[in-house]
């Protein structure tokens, strides 16, 4: 995401010091994330995305540090949350617990979480689902 996609009466121009962006591209220096309703319609730098917004428009905080989306400090990917015990879930092969790992991570998505740290699984497996 780098172009807004497009001008609404709801869109917020929220500029920072830094961006993280948890991507190849980094941390932005004087980045900006556009917020068009209630989404994130683009991040990076304040120069390419401020450039023809009013001053007025943009939301300034010149010593914050932004990271978009919502994070998740302790998640167990691989369990299904199916109100089985975790003994009971332990026994699916890894394979379940890769499809489960996959489902749980939509689910991450779709209520806004963008970053999480899963505090363990079985054989490796979110590591296989995050290398896939």
């Amino acid at each position: 995401m780098s172009e807004p996609s497009g001008e609404s009466a709801t869109m917020r121009y929220i500029r920072a010091a830094r961006v993280v962006t948890a991507s190849a591209r980094g941390t932005i220096q004087d980045g900006v994330v556009v917020v068009d309703g209630s989404r994130i319609s683009a991040v990076g730098p304040a120069a390419d995305l401020v450039a023809h917004v009013p001053a007025s428009a943009v939301e300034n905080y010149p010593d914050a540090t932004l990271l978009p989306g919502l994070i998740d400090a302790h998640a167990h990917l691989t369990l299904a949350g199916d109100r089985r015990t975790y003994e009971q879930m332990i026994l699916d092969p890894d394979e379940m617990m890769a499809l489960v790992s996959v489902r749980n991570l939509q689910r991450h998505l779709a209520c806004g979480v963008t970053t999480l740290r899963d505090n363990g699984g079985r054989n490796r497996v979110t590591f296989i689902v995050r290398e896939a």
